[in-house]
């Protein structure tokens, strides 16, 4: 969940929302009504405000929450109960930013603190169960690449999540604005998405944007025939102001273990345009470099995992069995392979390693591995 970010609040709406909420062929009432302690706006005044929104240092506190309808999952170790929580319960995250490329995030775990800091192009990982730290130097072009395209529930705060959701707006969603609502105990407008593309599994994403900063404090993301969220991010406090540069600083501990990494050459150039470009997935991709198939709400992200990774992944021991166990044995002209399906993610993993994510129904993932296992063969 948590790796070398930039909290940034410059980022643009996609052109593609701008300019079809401009047209006005993809909003609902033009004005809508915020409620009586805000002033009345409407969907294309509020999207104009969050792209011009001006940076602004922060501190808070997000809570995550998920449930994706997946049976109760066995307690486990300390850490698993950690990644438990992630899949089927909440989580607390405590977040200090100062621009772009000072950040400070910290997992609160049940018995532990996972912490990401960045200051400048330095990266350290801190990881307090294990007393373990890692260290890698971002080049000096890191802060230049755009942010690659991840399933929405991996983001770790609203804005991240904002960002997401508004990148998969098309065409055919419909965007509207509903009444103002409080969080964090701040005054915010409610953007709602409704995505109307065949195949994808939101009904709704809920976008709540704070009245004075244009910040999204919180994001709400509804199945389709259901009217609770599957996933939230949001803030329970927030602050403006420095968070000081202590915040950033970090020094291991004495007798922690510290690892210094590097990155690959080209590794950010290379994972960056492909999560960008939608790439299809190639066979000879080393590990961890996923690609994107399709777009926007039927969106399907393909990565490779073995067994051995994906228990060490989701927490080993008896999470690890439960939530594997939760896979069916499909078959198809990809192939053979297992299907883990939620109310709003769905996972295929073939037996070759492929892996296949969409908060998209099973066919689309099915048709989305049979595309890529025609491409693989005929090379």
């Amino acid at each position: 969940m948590l790796r070398a970010m930039s909290i940034s609040r410059r980022w643009a709406v996609p052109a593609g929302v701008a300019a079809v909420v401009a047209a006005g062929s993809l909003v609902g009432p033009q004005l809508a009504s915020a409620g009586p302690e805000l002033p009345p706006t409407t969907a294309a005044q509020l999207l104009a405000r969050l792209a011009r929104a001006p940076e602004r240092p922060f501190s808070g506190t997000v809570v995550q929450t998920t449930d994706l309808g997946l049976p109760k999952l066995p307690a486990g170790n300390s850490r698993s109960a950690d990644l438990t929580a992630l899949l089927t319960g909440s989580t607390t995250v405590r977040i200090w930013s100062d621009g772009p490329d000072r950040s400070r995030v910290a997992l609160l775990g049940s018995l532990s603190e996972t912490d990401v800091v960045r200051n400048g192009r330095d990266v350290w990982t801190w990881n307090s169960r294990e007393c373990a730290a890692s260290h890698v130097q971002l080049p000096a072009e890191a802060t230049q690449k755009p942010a690659p395209k991840r399933p929405m529930t991996s983001a770790t705060t609203p804005e991240e999540a904002a960002r997401q959701a508004l990148a998969a707006v098309d065409p055919s969603t419909a965007v509207t604005l509903e009444r103002s609502t409080k969080v964090a105990g701040r005054g915010a407008y409610e953007l709602v998405l409704r995505p109307r593309a065949k195949g994808s599994l939101v009904g709704q994403v809920r976008v709540a944007v704070d009245s004075k900063t244009s910040l999204p404090l919180r994001v709400q993301v509804i199945p389709r025939g259901q009217s609770s969220p599957a996933y939230q991010t949001g803030f329970t406090d927030l602050s403006f102001g420095d968070p000081g540069d202590q915040v950033f600083r970090f020094t291991p501990p004495a007798g922690s273990k510290v690892t210094e990494r590097s990155l690959p050459p080209g590794a950010l150039e290379h994972h960056s345009a492909g999560m960008q470009r939608g790439e299809a997935f190639d066979a000879r991709r080393p590990a961890g470099a996923p690609a994107v198939v399709g777009a926007d709400w039927t969106a399907v992200l393909v990565t490779r995992m073995d067994r051995t990774q994906a228990m060490m992944a989701i927490g080993g021991d008896q999470v690890g069995t439960a939530v594997l166990n939760g896979f069916r044995r499909v078959k198809g002209s990809y192939g053979l392979g297992r299907m883990l399906r939620t109310n709003l993610v769905n996972v295929l993993w073939l037996d070759d390693g492929r892996m296949y994510v969409g908060a998209v129904t099973p066919a689309l993932l099915e048709r989305a591995a049979s595309t890529t296992s025609a491409r693989v063969a005929g090379r």
